[in-house]
């Protein structure tokens, strides 16, 4: 969402406030952050709506 402010800005002048940031911090840190997020997107997606509940200690299997 902020890749197209951040083009148009560029295209207008090239010295916006988010292209000085991302040469000053590097392209990688901002890669990095995109990358951990939508791990954390899908791993939200994938996991179980109950989530995780432990079988009670006294519990026995029937086989």
């Amino acid at each position: 969402m902020i890749l197209f402010p951040g083009v148009a800005a560029y295209r207008r002048g090239g010295r916006s406030e988010l292209y000085a940031t991302v040469r000053q911090d590097g392209v990688i840190y901002f890669a990095f952050i995109f990358l951990v997020s939508v791990i954390n997107v899908i791993v939200a997606l994938t996991l179980p709506v109950g989530g995780y509940s432990p079988k009670p200690a006294d519990y026995e299997d029937e086989n």
